[in-house]
């Protein structure tokens, strides 16, 4: 039986050279910077009480968040909740759904602490289908990046336009993975 990958195994699989001259200490300090502030970003937006230290390495990231938060967030639908799609056989867990101020559309924002890249399109693509085969249908789909200062609000990047055709790359980065991995 083929084992059924995570929407990030995929894309790391078929994106590995983005970072290869990237030195291995950076890379490795970012991550662990990333996923200190996703612990305390599910943690305070699922109103739960965490041991998770702020260090002053996620202080900025995470202040600009809570002010993004407290001034944005209407309703939470989902966060940080694993789904799996039934028809394309993978799962992945989405940062936030919910509904933001001044709107009735349901949104899917993913949050990243680094520079721009173009796997996070093909995260949120896979992220939106996962959402509509679990019967949450989202009209928007971005990138909440929180400011590493802390001194402004984190910034919604919109990348909805580019959804349709982004699933479809990663539809074919999935059947590279199953290929390299039968």
């Amino acid at each position: 039986m083929m084992p059924i990958p995570s929407v990030t195994e995929v894309i790391k699989f078929v994106h590995s050279k983005a970072f290869n001259m990237v030195p291995v200490l950076l890379l490795e300090a970012a991550a662990e910077r990333g996923i200190l502030f996703h612990i305390l970003a599910a943690a305070h937006a699922k109103n739960l009480w965490t041991t998770a230290e702020v260090t002053p390495e996620v202080e900025g990231y995470f202040k600009s968040f809570t002010f993004w938060w407290r001034k944005v967030v209407v309703k939470t639908l989902l966060v940080e909740t694993r789904l799996f799609h039934p028809i394309w056989g993978y799962h992945g867990t989405p940062d936030f759904v919910g509904l933001l101020r001044g709107s009735e559309d349901i949104v899917l924002l993913d949050w990243k602490l680094g520079v721009t890249d173009k796997g996070w399109r093909l995260q949120l693509a896979a992220y939106r289908e996962l959402c509509r085969a679990n019967e949450i249908n989202p009209a928007r789909v971005g990138i909440l990046q929180p400011d590493p200062s802390g001194k402004k609000m984190a910034r919604f990047i919109d990348m909805t336009a580019t959804m349709t055709d982004d699933f479809q790359i990663f539809r074919g980065a999935l059947a590279v993975w199953r290929f390299f991995n039968e």
